[in-house]
């Protein structure tokens, strides 16, 4: 995950940061698909896991 976050050029410990915040607030209030049979759940918890790396 580090090593893409530095392709992407993108600040590791900025990026751990905002996952961590993401997962848990919750991404419900910033994005809602249409369609019901879809949920964010499994995108708060992959925020969780990159905000929980080392």
């Amino acid at each position: 995950m580090q090593a893409l976050a530095d392709y992407l050029n993108l600040d590791w410990t900025r990026l751990r940061r905002r996952c961590a915040e993401l997962g848990d607030h919750g991404l419900v209030g910033i994005a809602e698909f249409r369609s019901r049979p879809l949920c964010l759940d499994g995108v708060d918890r992959a925020c969780r896991f990159v905000g929980s790396l080392p």
